[in-house]
């Protein structure tokens, strides 16, 4: 199972989020009049290879991949905004719990949180994105 697709399922399963999915979901979402909130896109950001180690015509690479994770919800129940503030601060927070000191079957190291930052508020929506990093291999066969 892909990266992306075990974090998917793993927030399904620890968060209250009403729909999850990934980028080319999200693309579309970014252009539809309405989501289905609260939502998340797990999007994968940047893959880091570290210096190679060659072992016996074979090379076992360090990796640090970065996914993205992208939530939307809704901003229209108030006029000051203070409802999706206090969701989107509760369902990082779900986010966190669910990823962070994890590790998808298969790897050893677990996620880390990164940066997060506002993405965009529109037509009543909050976008709001948060990294989270792992360190994985890569190796030739």
């Amino acid at each position: 199972m892909s990266m992306v697709n075990a974090v998917k399922q793993r927030l399904k399963a620890q968060t209250s989020l009403r729909m999850v999915d990934g980028a080319l979901e999200l693309a579309a979402a970014l252009k539809a009049p309405s989501v289905a909130t609260p939502a998340a896109f797990v999007v994968p950001m940047a893959d880091r290879p570290g210096a190679d180690a060659a072992f016996s015509g074979s090379v076992l690479q360090a990796v640090e991949t970065t996914l993205s994770i992208v939530l939307v919800l809704d901003n229209k129940r108030d006029s000051t905004g203070s409802a999706a503030n206090d969701e989107l601060e509760r369902l990082r927070g779900e986010i966190r719990e669910a990823l962070l000191g994890w590790a998808p079957d298969g790897v050893d190291s677990p996620l880390t949180a990164g940066r997060g930052q506002l993405i965009d508020l529109d037509n009543g929506r909050v976008w709001w994105g948060d990294e989270f990093h792992i360190e994985h291999y890569w190796s030739s066969k």
